[in-house]
């Protein structure tokens, strides 16, 4: 009997197709899942109107293994591809034939829709028309503040007030709000929602205001600050808004200071609005270690804690290893890790803001440019800015970050420079 007469030995072509299943298998097992990211470009002010969508702006797409595609924009600001997880994109904006800013954003999923840009245009700046606001008198005060929807705000001591107003979605749902202190001190304040401004355009058909009420009290808290690294410092603003009016209804300062691990400040306020902003500047070290804070609360607030367990690391010490291409600094063990590591590097005619999760430790490694940027590449140490911005976000992680879904979470930045 020859040999490939035996039954128990497989032909030459039942070899070649079980080659080929363990092939495809193989291909199938090592095969890269792909599906659609999409980018939305809007305007910087310099290569547009600012919010307007940007079109033919370059969207470079590249995966893990450098493999790049590169995407124009359509007339709606959009590029798309089909890449798969840990995907880079790299926008270019052009602001003349030599001078670029250039926005990188690291370790996008597939299903990932970013927007890159504001897509919010600056408010309407042209007057429309004049409103009149009517007032009673407040106990012996001498000057009247107005917050008007629509307008800059004033302060007067007469009543009415004319205020000019802009052509604001809120110009016919505008909310008043009137306050004005005594010569006691104490607080008064007196308001009127869903005010239609067009029809209050003169004296006599002035909007008349009901009568003052008593003010309130804001208190805000910082706890577990890190008095062992001495004085901290805050200088905090507490703002109200109400619905969607971006008006701000009242802004109130607080400056504070402790040697202890608690910090304390008050003011009276006024209490009008359904949002409670506090943001300002927050010194550990007294101002060894500057941190921007950042909350919003959608709820009128009359207290406000603030843990500073969660604030970032305190960091500095900007330097760049060219050995591993990469910015590191130093960082004390207090504090927690960054949501998210924002590097600003600028040479001149090139800006590159890059937005990168965080490593595990005090380094972010840079990644190389695409190959048709690759000439507005240069040595970061010789940059004329230079600087690593380290920000923890309560709750969220860097994917939440990236996809723009922080909805008012609480914030600490940091930045690091040489």
């Amino acid at each position: 009997m020859m040999v490939g007469d035996d039954a128990t030995m497989p032909d030459a072509a039942m070899m070649q197709d079980a080659a080929t299943m363990q092939d495809a298998a193989a291909d199938a097992g090592n095969a890269v899942t792909r599906g659609t990211i999409t980018v939305t470009v809007y305007a910087d002010g310099v290569d547009g109107n600012p919010g307007a969508p940007l079109a033919g702006a370059h969207v470079y797409f590249v995966e893990p293994d450098n493999t790049t595609t590169t995407v124009l924009t359509g007339a709606d600001g959009v590029a798309t591809a089909q890449k798969p997880d840990n995907t880079t994109v790299w926008v270019v904006h052009r602001h003349g034939t030599t001078n670029f800013a250039i926005d990188t954003y690291e370790g996008l999923k597939i299903g990932d829709s970013i927007i890159d840009g504001a897509p919010i245009p600056p408010g309407p700046n042209t007057v429309v028309g004049t409103a009149y606001v009517a007032f009673p008198s407040f106990s012996d005060a001498t000057l009247y503040n107005l917050s008007l929807s629509c307008t800059s705000g004033t302060a007067a001591s007469l009543s009415p007030i004319a205020e000019s107003f802009v052509a604001c979605p809120q110009k016919m749902t505008a909310n008043a709000l009137m306050w004005a202190t005594d010569s006691t001190g104490h607080l008064g304040y007196t308001s009127a929602t869903d005010v239609d401004l067009t029809a209050h355009t003169s004296a006599g058909t002035a909007v008349v205001l009901p009568a003052f009420q008593p003010g309130a009290t804001i208190t805000v808290t910082l706890t577990n600050l890190p008095f062992s690294m001495g004085e901290s410092q805050a200088d905090l603003y507490v703002q109200y808004t109400k619905g969607t009016d971006p008006t701000i209804v009242q802004d109130v300062e607080l400056r504070e200071g402790t040697l202890t691990d608690t910090m304390t400040g008050s003011a009276p306020i006024v209490p009008f609005g359904d949002r409670t902003r506090v943001v300002g500047v927050v010194n550990i070290g007294r101002n060894t270690y500057a941190y921007n804070y950042d909350a919003t609360t959608a709820a009128l607030l009359s207290d406000v804690t603030i843990d500073a367990n969660t604030m970032v690391h305190p960091a500095s010490t900007w330097q760049y290893d060219a050995v591993t291409n990469s910015v590191t600094w130093s960082q004390l063990v207090s504090g927690v890790d960054p949501t998210v590591v924002r590097s600003v590097i600028n040479w001149g005619s090139v800006d590159w803001y890059l937005t990168a999760p965080y490593s595990g430790s005090p380094s972010l490694a840079l990644p190389a440019f695409p190959s048709d940027l690759a000439s507005l590449m240069s040595n970061p140490s010789n940059a004329a800015f230079k600087q690593i911005n380290l920000t923890s976000y309560g709750g969220k992680v860097y994917h939440d970050v990236l996809v723009g879904n922080l909805g008012g979470a609480p914030s600490w930045t940091i930045g690091v420079g040489p």
